[in-house]
């Protein structure tokens, strides 16, 4: 029985994609022009340095180096930050779980400028919610174990050797990135084919990709106040886009994905009511 679902579901792919093979390839072409244009500039500086940082240590790696550079750069940065801590011997992979479960951080310029200045229109807003997704994971660290942080000696290996292996690390991590974005563009724009979804709704499309339901949000009708607490679920849920690839850059770091998920649900929840309180106090 599950078979022949399966089989039916790609048959109405493929049907799907014959008849708007040029509505396909518009996604995928938004998709790479948001990843060269928003994601990989971004990306680089800070996986790089940040990658060098662990290998050498040159941080004395602890967790506040990890919060920082994670808060910092935001996600799924955050899980290559873990992986490194993981593979260098800093921390356990169920310490490394601990962790995910509470760090779900996005770029802080992009809070305040994508989302507070463009979509919201008003910068005290994005402050709002990313002091909202701050607490909130401040919240979450507290019901989570101490993390014990295991001390490692400095990497012996040259500069060029490191820098070498980085590069090659970062660019396996990017394609990874891009080709889950991308798929991911596709999703929603099946979902455009099949549901005719209404522009002024596709802001929904946030669950699945972050960057798309935030630019929605900016074109629909619903007031201040909505938007700003759509903004804030979808900063702290993060999308199943950045879900995926978070999951695929910790591959065979026994991470689960059911507790990460709940704890994304929990991390929204709370979000969503430091963000109410703080926009009727502020505003």
């Amino acid at each position: 029985m599950r078979k022949n679902l399966n089989n039916i579901l790609v048959f109405i792919i493929i049907i799907l994609t014959i008849f708007n093979f040029n509505i396909i390839i518009d996604s995928i072409n938004l998709a790479f022009k948001t990843c060269i244009n928003t994601l990989i500039p971004s990306l680089i500086p800070f996986l790089l340095i940040s990658s060098i940082i662990i290998k050498k240590n040159l941080l004395n790696c602890n967790m506040y180096t990890l919060n920082t550079l994670s808060f910092i750069s935001g996600s799924p940065s955050n899980s290559k930050f873990i992986k490194e801590y993981i593979d260098n011997g800093v921390i356990t992979s169920e310490d490394g779980q601990k962790v995910l479960n509470y760090m779900q951080y996005v770029n802080p310029l992009y809070i305040l400028n994508g989302i507070g200045l463009i979509t919201l229109n008003n910068k005290k807003l994005g402050l709002i919610i990313l002091i909202s997704n701050l607490l909130s994971s401040l919240i979450l660290k507290v019901y989570n174990k101490e993390i014990k942080v295991n001390k490692i000696t400095t990497n012996d290996e040259s500069l060029f050797s490191t820098l070498t292996y980085s590069i090659k690390d970062i660019i396996n991590t990017l394609l990874y990135v891009i080709g889950v974005i991308t798929c991911f563009f596709i999703i929603t724009t099946y979902i455009s084919i099949l549901f005719n979804i209404k522009e002024e709704y596709k802001f929904v499309y946030g669950i699945f990709e972050i960057t798309q339901g935030i630019n929605y949000l900016s074109k629909s009708n619903l007031n201040i106040y909505f938007k700003t607490i759509i903004s804030s679920f979808f900063v702290s849920f993060g999308g199943l886009s950045i879900h995926m690839q978070i999951y695929g850059i910790l591959d065979n770091k026994k991470i689960r994905y059911k507790p990460y998920l709940i704890s994304r649900i929990i991390h929204s929840i709370i979000s969503i009511i430091i963000t109410s309180i703080l926009f009727y106090i502020l505003n």
